[in-house]
């Protein structure tokens, strides 16, 4: 039971982590408009990575 939930707790962090990524690359988008492409690349490379990894 213990590691069930350990293992369910571990899948929230990622999930959340995931979607604090996601908005922060918005902000990014909104903020550096039609430059978003180069200077958020370092986020968005984060982003795909993590989504890529988690499987959500």
């Amino acid at each position: 039971v213990e590691k069930r939930e350990h293992d369910i707790r571990e899948e929230w962090v990622k999930v959340m982590e995931l979607r604090i990524t996601r908005e922060a690359l918005g902000t990014c988008q909104k903020i550096e408009g039609v430059n978003h492409y180069e200077k958020c690349k370092d986020l968005a490379t984060r982003y795909t990575t993590m989504l890529r990894d988690a499987q959500v």
